[in-house]
């Protein structure tokens, strides 16, 4: 899960409301990578990894054209052993 901007609803739209808040996308976040280990999956941490590159993404959910999206792919291809580790 990739780190989200909370929405400014208005306060009488309760039932439409954004309930997605950095907060909670970390804590859900937290729990999925804690159930991945327990059963032996691995992941990568999106979350942190695009949390400081908010203001980056261009409809305020992907990070598709971004320094953001370069490095997860960079990440993801050093997972795959896609490259080698530089020394």
């Amino acid at each position: 899960m990739v780190a989200y901007p909370e929405t400014q609803q208005p306060a009488d739209s309760f039932v439409s409301h954004d309930w997605r808040t950095i907060y909670r996308l970390r804590y859900w976040n937290l729990i999925a990578e804690d159930v991945m280990i327990l059963h032996n999956i691995r992941f990568m941490d999106f979350f942190s990894m695009t949390l400081s590159m908010l203001d980056t993404s261009p409809d305020r959910a992907h990070y598709y054209g971004t320094d953001a999206a370069e490095a997860m792919l960079e990440e993801l291809a050093f997972k795959l052993g896609l490259c080698e580790d530089e020394e």
